[in-house]
């Protein structure tokens, strides 16, 4: 927040257990099952009006992975309530899908 009041260029990276804590957890179907997810990068992407962008890493080789990034968002704070989680949750379950062998 004191980098985004200050106008500093930041990061932040969102990696996260499947057990959220019992006061901020939201709950929706993901791979055919009702499942909590954390709600800490929407409330604080929305908040800061932060752009939202996906990383998905592939194995290549043994001991080689290559990361691509897909900007999902320019500014969270323009989305609706949900929006951003369920795109993450989306684009989750694509990869799954498309690797289950890796989930």
């Amino acid at each position: 927040v004191k980098n985004r009041r200050e106008n500093r260029l930041f990061s932040v990276y969102f990696l996260a257990d499947q057990r959220p804590p019992r006061t901020s957890r939201f709950w929706t179907t993901f791979l055919s099952q009702e499942v909590a997810f954390f709600e800490g990068m929407e409330k604080l992407s929305r908040k800061l009006g932060l752009a939202v962008v996906f990383m998905e890493i592939h194995k290549v080789k043994r001991g080689h992975y290559e990361a691509r990034f897909t900007k999902l968002f320019d500014d969270a704070s323009n989305t609706r309530e949900n929006e951003v989680m369920l795109r993450c949750i989306h684009e989750m379950e694509r990869l799954i899908r498309e690797q289950p062998e890796y989930w």
